[in-house]
C-alpha cells in the first residue's frame, strides 16, 4: 500500500486525468503511479561515479592474496619486512667492484 499524499494541480488537467483514467479502465490513483514511474525513468540522469574513482587504477588486478604472498616474501626472520635483498646485494657487488676499478 503507498502513502497518502496532497498535490496541487489545476483542476482542467485533473479532471482531463480522471477521465482518461476512466477511459482506460484504472483508476486516477494506477494513472498517477504509472504517469509518476514513467517520467522519473525517462527523465533521471544516470548515476555516475565521480571522475577521481579509478584515476589510480594501473589496469591490473592485485588482489589480497597476491599483496600478501609479495609480503611473505620479502619478510626477514631478525628485521622484518624490507626491500628484496638479492637486489640490493646485487647493487652493492656492482659499487665495490666499480670502486676497485675506478
Amino acid at each position: 500500500m503507498g502513502k497518502r499524499t496532497t498535490i496541487m494541480a489545476d483542476p482542467e488537467l485533473l479532471l482531463e486525468a480522471r477521465s482518461f483514467a476512466k477511459d482506460q479502465g484504472t483508476t486516477f490513483t494506477a494513472l498517477v503511479h504509472d504517469a509518476l514511474r514513467e517520467y522519473l525513468e525517462n527523465h533521471s540522469r544516470p548515476r555516475e561515479l565521480p571522475d577521481w574513482v579509478g584515476a589510480f587504477s594501473s589496469g591490473e588486478s592485485w588482489g589480497v592474496e597476491e599483496q600478501n604472498r609479495q609480503l611473505v616474501e620479502g619478510l626477514d626472520p631478525i628485521e622484518g619486512w624490507s626491500p628484496n635483498r638479492a637486489d640490493l646485494a646485487a647493487d652493492a657487488r656492482v659499487d665495490r667492484s666499480e670502486a676497485r676499478t675506478g
